[in-house]
């Protein structure tokens, strides 16, 4: 028999024998017929009350060898990581009712259940001195509460900084791409050729012309593979007729 589906069965016959306004008697009367038959005698049904035949339930779907798991499982009970604070307390609640041994008193409930709380939690509710059940769940869903509040304010703060940031980078590098615009179109370092000044008597030179060539780098026959050619730039000045005086070399920079 399903151990959780007959503590089910029972706790929602709870709940409407009590919206019935059913005494004891009146609950235990209600349930009488095929499972009373198999449980107890005929004069023990006539003194059955409700408490007494929930008693007798359990003890007779619940085998020691259960009772021995689920208090074997309440020994190692903890929150969950994904668990909320209520989540976890309707676990313990149900799991604690087959440990009575083990929750004698309402501190020892208490305790047990504050040391299965996520480390966060437990830390800041060991403050509290011998507390109630009651005030142990709710400290635990208020500090709950708070830290989700707390990573609220903290992934909005995250998301402006990323979003600032954004907006920043994107202005740097337009103003970047324009000023590499204004000095030479293509962003790459531009090499200018700069001609001395030329004295006023002195006819006009022509503009130089700016030739790139290859020059390979000589290499010993014996040496293989050979290095990739090197990339030179020369300024090779236009011819000048013999009538034209000598201008000054240009200056490459």
């Amino acid at each position: 028999m399903d151990v959780a589906a007959s503590e089910t069965w029972v706790n929602e016959l709870d709940k409407i024998f009590e919206v019935m306004g059913c005494s004891d008697k009146q609950k235990a009367k209600q349930i009488n017929g095929g499972i009373t038959s198999r449980m107890m005698t005929a004069e023990e049904k006539a003194n059955l009350i409700w408490q007494a035949f929930q008693e007798r339930f359990f003890k007779k779907y619940f085998p020691p060898n259960v009772k021995e798991a689920i208090e074997s499982d309440f020994m190692r009970i903890a929150q969950h990581p994904n668990d909320t604070i209520t989540e976890y307390e309707e676990i313990f609640a149900r799991v604690s009712r087959f440990a009575p041994h083990i929750v004698q008193d309402e501190r020892h409930h208490a305790c047990k259940f504050r040391d299965g709380l996520c480390f966060e939690i437990r830390r800041q509710m060991s403050i509290l001195d011998n507390p109630t059940y009651a005030q142990v769940v709710d400290g635990a869903q208020r500090l709950e509460r708070i830290q989700e509040e707390q990573l609220r304010i903290w992934e909005d703060k995250r998301k402006r900084t990323d979003h600032n940031e954004s907006n920043s980078g994107g202005g740097r590098k337009q103003s970047s791409d324009a000023k590499r615009r204004s000095i030479g179109g293509s962003g790459q370092r531009q090499c200018a050729v700069v001609p001395r000044e030329v004295p006023p008597d002195v006819a006009p030179h022509p503009t130089p012309v700016h030739r790139c060539a290859v020059v390979p780098r000589e290499v010993a026959p014996d040496v293989a593979p050979l290095p990739p050619p090197v990339h030179r730039c020369v300024v090779v000045p236009p011819e000048v007729g013999p009538d034209i005086a000598p201008h000054p070399p240009p200056v490459h920079r």
